[in-house]
């Protein structure tokens, strides 16, 4: 039997729902974990159930146990044996068959994640580096021509913001357009002018033409996350002088709130579930591939991981930036092209790291005499090359890098899904030739275009 499928003794103190008293809902949550335990497929139907019980009831090992399993089926191989091990500890009488499984299970992750170590340096399948892996550094280490689109597009936003509901609007564009781009979702027909003129509801999605499996339900959630995520931080960002790690980590929660549970999808299969990992920085090795274009620079979700069968399968899921062209027959024999990312192990230091050179700057005033342009450009390179979360990176790289912006009366970075080359090619261009200036010239370009399109937009 797999190392991935647990053994233990059935009938025996993980099988014993005695110790703890049920009300009806609770009840209900067993029956419905009962039910989805029968096979390996679905967890996502009983995830949320076991995790309310073990919430509910910290050392019961029943729903501790239970809630460790789905976190395995769902690919997050570390935190379904950080859950096994906590049961192992709560445990008063041993199990032996489930010692022996959990032993087994440890060296089997500790093997793989010293194989996945090594294939950050050294890529399988023929794979060539061809971004490599540089820390932060700071903004006078890249040319950053001063963009001169500053205060023409401001005097746009400010005339634009004269009409009213200009700020609601563009969030609800950053919303629905940032999402696009990562490949979360896709909106058919008028949908997105609905959206954005009458507000995130059910009765203004007319069509999904790509997303999760709740629809027009899960896409109306993850544009409330969104919308709330962007009104939060852009009320604090003019009494903002520094951003901390919980206060990153907190956005990534805000905005992974209602996708805590991701879908991979391949062809010819039905979509596979996933854990996001929410509000926490990521436990293993990223890498993404770049196509033939140059497209790929990694600035944004996706972590085109190393599928080894176990951990965040990914696919064709959210924030896959990666440009990476899997149809072109032309490039079958060319080798895979791979942009590393900061070691997962390190993730905290760097972002400390570049937090400290962020703060500094805000501190310090540097922010009134350089290009907000080029500072929001900064910003959003560093924090993609450290890619600190497993999902959903670029969408909170854009909201921080939109900091310099904000502070100068400026709204959000928003990148259109159709100049996602460019985007790419542009962050591919900071990390190789150290030049800020074609991102922050497609920022202000791409806000530009956004502020237009609004304006036009018919009521």
């Amino acid at each position: 039997m797999s190392v991935y499928h647990p053994s233990w003794t059935h009938g025996g103190p993980y099988d014993d729902r005695s110790a703890v008293t049920l009300d009806a809902s609770q009840q209900h949550d067993v029956e419905l974990i009962e039910e989805g335990m029968q096979s390996t497929r679905d967890p996502d139907r009983w995830f949320f159930a076991a995790e309310r019980l073990a919430s509910a009831f910290p050392e019961w090992l029943w729903a501790k146990f239970r809630l460790a399993y789905a976190h395995l089926l769902l690919e997050d191989a570390d935190g379904a044996l950080d859950l096994f091990e906590d049961a192992k500890r709560l445990g008063q009488a041993p199990d032996k068959v489930f010692n022996e499984w959990l032993e087994l299970f440890r060296q089997k992750i500790e093997e793989e994640r010293e194989a996945e170590d090594r294939s950050w340096s050294e890529p399988e399948d023929g794979g060539v580096i061809v971004q490599s892996w540089k820390p932060p550094r700071d903004l006078d280490a890249f040319k950053h021509e001063v963009s001169s689109s500053s205060s023409p597009v401001l005097e746009e936003w400010i005339a634009y913001r004269a009409l009213g509901a200009a700020a609601e609007r563009y969030a609800r564009l950053v919303a629905v357009q940032s999402s696009s781009l990562e490949g979360v979702f896709l909106l058919g027909g008028e949908s997105m002018s609905t959206v954005v003129r009458k507000g995130v509801c059910t009765e203004a999605i007319a069509e999904v033409v790509q997303g999760p499996p709740g629809g027009v339900e899960s896409v109306v959630e993850i544009l409330q996350d969104f919308n709330k995520c962007l009104e939060e931080f852009a009320s604090s960002a003019q009494r903002r002088v520094s951003v901390s790690h919980d206060d990153v980590k907190a956005i990534h929660a805000q905005l992974m709130r209602s996708s805590r549970i991701g879908y991979a999808e391949f062809p010819g299969e039905a979509p596979i579930p996933y854990l996001n990992t929410v509000g926490q920085y990521r436990r293993r090795i990223v890498t993404a591939s770049m196509d033939s274009s140059g497209a790929g620079a990694g600035g944004d979700d996706n972590e085109n991981e190393d599928d080894d069968g176990e951990g965040e399968k990914k696919g064709q899921n959210e924030d896959d930036d990666t440009g990476a062209d899997d149809d072109d027959d032309d490039d079958d024999d060319e080798p895979w092209k791979v942009v590393q990312f900061a070691r997962h192990q390190e993730v905290e230091a760097h972002m400390g790291t570049f937090l400290d050179m962020l703060n500094a700057k805000l501190a310090e005033g540097e922010r009134e005499s350089q290009d907000p342009f080029v500072l929001a450009a900064w910003t959003h390179y560093n924090l993609a090359i450290i890619h600190p979360f497993t999902d959903g990176n670029g969408r909170v790289i854009r909201i921080l890098a939109s900091l310099p912006l904000l502070k100068a009366g400026l709204p959000y970075i928003n990148v259109r899904p159709e100049v996602k080359p460019a985007y790419l090619a542009a962050l591919h261009m900071a990390a190789t030739d150290e030049d800020l200036g074609p991102l922050a010239r497609l920022i202000a370009d791409e806000m530009r275009e956004s502020i237009g399109w609004l304006r036009n937009l018919q009521e």
